[in-house]
């Protein structure tokens, strides 16, 4: 098993990370992942530039809306 700087390191297809800035221990901990989601309400913050795909929003509104078009879709 691999260890980050503060824990363990995963490595999931898909990793979504909702308003978290991406301090460089978050960032070595999920380099593992296939693929990094990350919404955030600050273009500027760490994890924007090592991320594959952003969001520029606030998080609790993102979700509030994604799990909407979810539970409509069902």
């Amino acid at each position: 098993m691999d260890f980050a700087l503060t824990g363990h390191s995963v490595a999931p297809q898909l990793y979504v990370a909702l308003g978290i800035a991406g301090d460089t221990e978050h960032l070595a901990a999920v380099r593992g992942a296939r693929a990094v989601l990350a919404v955030q309400r600050d273009p500027t913050a760490p994890i924007i530039q090592f991320a594959d795909w952003n969001v520029i929003a606030d998080p609790v509104q993102f979700v509030t809306v994604l799990l909407k078009r979810l539970e409509g879709s069902v």
